[in-house]
This record gives C-alpha cells, structure tokens and sequence, in this order.
C-alpha cells in the first residue's frame, strides 16, 4: 500500500504549484531534477500531426486489451494528451511537467524489464523487491489520477456546463480532492479563477467548430476514456498498490 508521510510538510515539499499538485504520499525516490530536461527533449517538441480530442480518445481506448493494459500505448497517448492540452494555454504548464515525471518513471519501467503490460510489469518488480516498486506503482496512480481530472472536468461541461474555472473546480473535487487537506482546494480554487473560458482558450477555434461541437468531442473522450481509468484502478486494487484514501465509488 501506498503510505503517507509522517508529517503533512513533506506533501507541500512536493508540490510544484497549484495545477501541479501533488498529494502527499511518500516518495520511494526524490524525483530527479534531470528529468524535465529530458522530457523537454524529447516530448515537448511541437507534434508533427494535427492533434485532437477524437485522436486523443482513440489512442486512449487502445490501451485496454484482455483485461490489462498496455503501458508503452498508455505513455505514447499520454504525452499526446499532454501536447493538446499545452494548446490550452500556460497555465497548464506546471500540472503537465508532473504529469510528464510521472510518465518518464513509467516509462523507464517499462525499458527495464522489457515489459508492456501493467499487471505483469507491477508483479515484477514487487517480486523482485525492488526499492522502485513503490516509486513505479505510485506514478502510475498519479497518472491514472491526473487522466481523471481532466476527464472529470470534460464531463461536467457535458453534464452541467458552465465556465472552464467552474468545471476546473468540480473536476478537483472528483478526482483529487480526496488526497488533500482542505486548505490546498481554497488554493486550487484561486488558481483555477484565472483559467480562461472554453471560448477564450488559445485553441478555441482548432479544438471543436462550434459549442454542440464541443460538447460531443469532450462527450466522446470522456465515454472511451472511463473504462480504461477503471481498468487501471482495478489492476492497482487487485495488487494492493492502490492509495487507501481513494473513495470506492470513484471508479464505480
């Protein structure tokens, strides 16, 4: 199980900013200070094909296969998420460098062992006792977590829209408020007030044509990623690798 620090000083310690949250849990490893610099290498160069939430729901969807998940497509769609969401402006550059760390861990994982799928790559290493299973189980929550948020955030808009700051808000409290103490939603919460409207986002006119168009896109994206983040809970559950504080209904 995923432990919790001794003292709440250690969660803040590791937190990069307000959309960069990080709950706080016990890192296994400090995160290393060269891996932003990789990641700027090697992922944060413009995409050489046009982007988009179709694209992104279909890779997404891929990933689950015969009951387990395939890590190497889960990174691949993940960093393909992450370049779309930069189009959604600066402010979401701090919660995408954490989300990229987490992808990395995953991805040197996976390098390894020489292994895709997640069941057998978790197995492996809690096996092997290695001192980075924890270090690897915890990324892959976080990032299965951080998925969550935005899917959480593309649903309310689908479901009760009103303005991006607002569903920015909701989708927290369904996805990471549960891993925090309240004092860190009050600061989420002015942090998600400077966030602009869908219509004002940079890639307003390039993510959908029109408002219906919208709302189907982020329909769409939500009903094929959904099934993947329970599978992905499922695995962790099924393990003993997932947080405690995770609310039961969360994947319901």
């Amino acid at each position: 199980v995923i432990k919790m620090p001794s003292s709440p000083l250690l969660g803040l310690l590791n937190t990069f900013s307000i959309f960069g949250l990080r709950p706080p849990v016990q890192l296994s490893l400090p995160l290393m200070p060269s891996a932003p610099d990789r990641l700027g290498e090697q992922h944060l160069r413009p995409p050489s094909h046009s982007l988009s939430l179709q694209m992104a729901a279909r890779r997404f969807a891929a990933c689950s296969t015969s009951g387990d998940v395939d890590l190497r497509c889960f990174v691949a769609a993940s960093y393909e998420f992450a370049q779309l969401l930069e189009a959604f402006g600066p402010w979401t550059e701090s919660s995408l460098k954490d989300a990229r760390r987490n992808l990395l861990r995953i991805e040197e994982g996976t390098r390894r062992h020489g292994v895709k799928s997640m069941q057998a790559l978790l197995r492996r290493e809690a096996s092997e006792g290695s001192s980075k299973s924890g270090d690897l189980a915890e990324a892959m929550m976080w990032a299965r977590i951080q998925l969550k948020f935005w899917v959480e955030v593309f649903d309310q808009h689908v479901t009760e829209p009103s303005s991006l700051p607002d569903e920015l808000m909701r989708g927290f409290d369904k996805s990471l408020a549960a891993y925090f103490f309240g004092g860190v939603r009050v600061a989420f919460s002015f942090a998600a007030k400077r966030a602009p409207d869908w219509d004002r986002l940079p890639c307003a006119r390039s993510l959908a044509a029109s408002k219906t168009a919208l709302s189907g896109e982020l329909r769409r994206f939500v009903s094929a990623v959904r099934p993947l983040l329970r599978r992905m809970h499922s695995i962790q559950s099924s393990l003993n690798l997932e947080d405690p504080r995770t609310p039961l209904s969360a994947y319901s």
